[in-house]
């Protein structure tokens, strides 16, 4: 039997141990096993089914934030900007005909302090004020929304209202989103504390923020995912739910956003 380099575990024991832990986790092998190939197959299918349970309990506590905040005594209906790279929704009753598709996507703040599970994508429509208290309404329909149950509030990307030819226009008294070539208003919002919320319109408008929002730091709201992914993921969703994919801005009398 051949040593591995620096005196270790031999290559054939190793080899052995991962034959082992494939045919544990095949269920065809039922009797303890022993030797070094055996002991290191335990270690290794310990470590896969810590792994395993960890991330088993990381989607159930995604599945309970999610009954908890679709409660409608609990429902988020705050839709502030962020800097991440995605759009995201905490209630699962935002989605287009109430539907998402089921995934599982970890998704991280910009500032990588924590981690959040989206559990699924899908479209949201939300209509929003065109000037803060004005008459006007705008349409937002946004494509490859995650639904992130345990997120503090659901989330518009500034990043990606740039590709859809919009710009965020922030300061002190609020938010204005134009369209770059005809810098004609589409949507506005209000600024609570150092974030912005959008400011949705008629029966759309719900609840005052929540106080904890206007401690909340910009960055520990954006959250940034795999763009492969997302593109993948939604890319299927929109198949299965016959949704069309289109990007811009709409002005005049039906202006709207689709991004």
């Amino acid at each position: 039997m051949s040593g591995s380099p620096g005196g270790g575990v031999p290559q054939r024991a190793r080899k052995e141990a991962q034959e082992l832990v494939d045919e544990i986790l095949g269920k065809r092998v039922r009797e303890p096993v022993v030797g070094a190939a055996g002991k290191l197959a335990a270690e290794i299918f310990g470590k896969r089914r810590k792994k395993e349970n960890t991330e088993a309990r990381r989607r159930q506590r995604a599945r309970l934030a999610a009954r908890t905040h679709d409660n409608p005594q609990s429902r988020c209906r705050n839709w502030m900007l962020h800097e991440g790279n995605v759009h995201y929704a905490r209630n699962g009753s935002a989605f287009r005909n109430g539907g998402y598709t089921k995934l599982d996507l970890r998704t991280r703040t910009r500032l990588g302090v924590k981690d959040y599970g989206a559990i699924g994508i899908g479209t949201v429509d939300i209509v929003c004020q065109r000037g803060v208290g004005g008459p006007d309404p705008c349409v937002v329909t946004m494509h490859d929304v995650l639904h992130v149950p345990s997120a503090p509030c659901s989330g518009i990307s500034i990043a990606k209202l740039r590709d859809a030819d919009v710009e965020a226009m922030l300061g002190r008294g609020g938010c204005v989103m134009v369209q770059k070539h005809t810098t004609e208003q589409m949507f506005a919002g209000t600024r609570v504390g150092r974030l912005f919320r959008v400011s949705l319109f008629g029966e759309s408008a719900g609840e005052s923020p929540p106080e904890q929002l206007r401690f909340e730091r910009p960055f520990a709201i954006s959250l940034m995912a795999n763009e492969d992914d997302v593109m993948r993921f939604g890319r299927a969703a929109r198949e299965i739910q016959g949704v069309e994919h289109v990007i811009g801005a709409v002005c005049g009398k039906n202006h709207g956003v689709s991004c």
